[in-house]
C-alpha cells in the first residue's frame, strides 16, 4: 500500500511541474523534458530517472537538436541536474545544430557553474563548433576583450590542467 502511495506523490508532483512549466497535458508537449531539466530540482528531475524513462532522457532531443544537457545549461538554480543526466546517459559532448556542445553552451550564457561540472565530468574542451571553434579555444579568444570572463577563464585553466 504504501509504494501506490508513493507513486500518487510522484504523479502529482510531475501534474504539478506540467502545470508550472506552462505545459498543456492534454497536448504532446516536447518541451515538457527540456523544461523540467531548465527549472527543476534535483528531487524533481529524479522522479523521471526511472527505469521506464532513462531510455528516453539518454536520447531525447528538441528545438535545434539539443539534447537535454543543452536544456540544463540553462538551471540557474540546480546546476548539478548535469550529473543526474549523466548519469542517466546523456551525450555531453552531444553537438546541436550548429556543432555547440553543452560546454559552448555554458561558456556563451557565462554558466561557471555548469561549465565546472561539465569539465569535471570529462567533457570534451576540444570538440568544434560549425565556426570551427572548440571551448578552449572560443574561450582563449574571447578573453582577449573580456578578460574577466569567469568561466573562460576556468575552461582555459582545465584546458591547460589536462595537456
Amino acid at each position: 500500500m504504501q509504494h501506490i502511495g508513493a507513486r500518487i506523490q510522484q504523479l502529482c508532483i510531475v501534474i504539478f511541474l506540467l502545470m508550472s512549466t506552462g505545459c498543456d497535458a492534454s497536448t504532446n508537449d516536447n518541451l515538457f523534458l527540456p523544461r523540467i531539466v531548465a527549472t527543476g530540482s534535483p528531487e524533481e528531475f529524479s522522479i523521471l530517472k526511472d527505469e521506464n524513462r532513462f531510455k528516453e532522457i539518454s536520447s531525447y532531443l528538441y528545438g535545434r537538436e539539443q539534447n537535454l544537457a543543452h536544456a540544463a545549461i540553462e538551471n540557474k538554480k540546480f546546476p548539478n541536474v548535469l550529473e543526474l543526466l549523466f548519469q542517466a546517459g546523456v551525450n555531453l559532448d552531444h553537438r546541436d545544430a550548429d556543432g555547440r556542445t553543452p560546454l559552448h553552451h555554458a561558456i556563451d550564457a557565462d554558466r561557471i557553474e555548469a561549465a565546472r561540472i561539465l569539465i569535471n565530468l570529462g567533457a570534451s574542451l576540444t570538440v568544434k563548433n560549425e565556426a570551427g571553434y572548440s571551448p578552449a579555444l572560443f574561450c582563449k579568444e574571447a578573453l582577449k576583450s573580456l578578460p574577466s570572463h569567469k568561466t573562460c577563464q576556468l575552461v582555459l585553466q582545465a584546458s591547460e590542467n589536462r595537456k
